[in-house]
């Protein structure tokens, strides 16, 4: 019989607390920068951090002298194409600014999970982190912000104390649904990402409120996943409702799935029941017939994200700072006139 090699645990925080003789709460407030620690606590919980190798003595030493050319970068669900495209530029802007990113891709959003990442990357001597996390549940500004870090939020919550970039929803929205308006038609449903998620609820507002601008009554409103299952789940239930000619989609994936819940129902996109998505896909060029998109500049993302953060090292900015990246519409034959 094998005996198996048992693996030794990497040292936690409380591990350290317990070998320095503090409490956990110090250890994080020593990882922070907090100034209400003393100079002895501090070189204590340090000096433990180096002893049990908490982290590279590198990283230790960088909480003192902050001398690093890291920065950290924390998503969530990076397989969808929204986050993954934003996670990638959020990484070549870095690099192109001279920047070593250190990414922390997330399981579960709460509070405590953001602040243990953003504790971890604060330990690791990044000189500060990027937020890219669509929705956060028990979720406290005020904690966030405790830690003494430069924190940039992309595609989150946009409050005045906060730095953060985002695609103007809003915007994007209007272009969508005008367009279909122009076209003609009167009801147009929505298919909507999960409503916990900061785009999703921005998306169905402006939806709601570009059609009531026009004084027109929202048609129906269903609630998807992102996913091309979900989309086609969507499309089955507001075909056989029956009223709406056009469907504004919150994403180009759930939008595939409308494509197959009109075949089936025998209904010819572009002239029986238009459709919109959002995101700009690839893919969306080479469907048949071409799917009308709002197209999110990711690219454009990453590096205004990327150079709010530097202006923080560089200038001490402290002023509040939201920017809003327009998107744009891509038209092509998935939107017709209503018959």
């Amino acid at each position: 019989m094998v005996k198996k090699e048992s693996k030794t645990r990497p040292p936690s925080m409380i591990n350290v607390a317990r070998h320095a003789g503090v409490s956990h709460q110090t250890v994080s407030r020593v990882i922070n920068k907090e100034k209400s620690v003393s100079e002895k606590t501090r070189s204590l919980v340090l000096n433990s951090i180096e002893i049990l190798g908490y982290r590279p003595n590198s990283a230790a030493r960088a909480l003192v002298t902050g001398d690093t050319s890291s920065i950290g970068i924390i998503g969530y669900n990076t397989k969808l194409f929204g986050p993954a495209s934003t996670m990638h530029a959020l990484q070549a802007k870095a690099r192109d600014l001279g920047y070593d990113a250190h990414v922390i891709s997330l399981e579960t959003l709460t509070q405590d999970s953001i602040i243990e990442a953003i504790n971890e990357q604060s330990l690791s001597g990044v000189k500060g982190v990027i937020i890219n996390v669509p929705y956060i549940q028990e979720f406290s500004i005020t904690e966030i912000n405790r830690i003494n870090i430069p924190k940039v939020f992309v595609e989150g919550p946009t409050e005045n104390n906060l730095y953060s970039v985002n695609v103007d929803q809003v915007y994007g929205v209007r272009k969508a649904v005008q367009f279909l308006i122009e076209k003609g038609h009167k009801k147009i449903a929505h298919i909507s990402g999960p409503r916990n998620w900061f785009e999703a609820e921005q998306r169905v507002m402006a939806w709601e409120s570009t059609l009531a601008k026009n004084k027109l009554q929202p048609s129906v409103l269903v609630e998807g996943d992102w996913s091309p299952q979900s989309g086609y789940n969507a499309a089955c239930e507001i075909i056989k409702e029956g009223s709406s000619t056009a469907i504004f989609c919150a994403n180009d994936q759930m939008a595939f799935g409308v494509y197959k819940a009109a075949y089936e129902s025998k209904l010819e996109i572009g002239k029986d029941i238009s459709v919109v998505g959002f995101d700009g896909l690839p893919e969306s060029e080479f469907f048949i017939p071409g799917l009308t998109t709002i197209l999110q500049n990711f690219d454009e993302m990453g590096r205004a994200s990327l150079n709010m953060l530097h202006n923080m090292f560089s200038k001490n900015m402290i002023q509040r700072s939201n920017i809003l990246i327009k998107p744009k519409l891509v038209v092509r034959e998935s939107v017709g006139s209503p018959r």
